[in-house]
């Protein structure tokens, strides 16, 4: 490991969950606020689900990685995003876009990448949610729950297990809360 890891690794540690409190995940009928980071060959999976949560009264917030730089990108997304010009020397978003998203307390937060070393890293280890979801060869960013890859079609995979578990986990009648 060179210095550049292992100062990246530190600096992860560091911000691990520095503002975590432990939560219950309330159930899917009385979830509110959902944070769906993700990289952009996922999009229109990600944008898909989104509208399902939005169309069940949730409120979604996402984050996408662009993996190029600002002056490569064609088109805008309509989302908050950030890229790799937006990174400092350690991979770390310095972009108001993730320091926002970090900012906020999420019911359920969704990770879909499927690869280690990634920027969103650093935002795995520091936002607040009541139960994260990512996929399993990431799962050392402290998931609730672990999902594995499918060869075809991986996020649409994910998004319909997700879905399960959301509703089936702690479901808890809202009249009795």
């Amino acid at each position: 490991m060179n210095l550049r890891e292992q100062l990246r690794s530190y600096a992860l540690k560091q911000g691990f969950n520095q503002n975590f409190q432990a939560y219950d995940y309330p159930g899917f009928q009385l979830l509110k606020r959902v944070g769906i980071a993700f990289e952009i060959p996922y999009e229109k999976a990600v944008l898909q689900y989104a509208r399902e949560l939005r169309n069940k009264g949730k409120e979604v917030h996402l984050l996408g990685y662009i993996p190029k730089r600002k002056k490569e990108i064609e088109g805008i997304p309509a989302y908050p995003w950030i890229c790799r010009s937006d990174l400092n020397w350690l991979g770390a978003p310095r972009a108001k876009e993730a320091k926002n998203f970090i900012s906020l307390h999420f019911g359920v937060y969704i990770e879909i990448i499927d690869r280690e070393k990634h920027p969103m890293d650093f935002i795995s280890s520091r936002v607040a949610a009541d139960f994260k979801i990512g996929f399993a060869l990431r799962e050392r960013w402290g998931f609730d729950l672990s999902l594995q890859m499918t060869e075809k079609a991986p996020a649409e995979a994910a998004f319909k297990e997700i879905d399960y578990y959301l509703n089936f986990i702690n479901k808890k009648d809202p009249q009795q809360v």
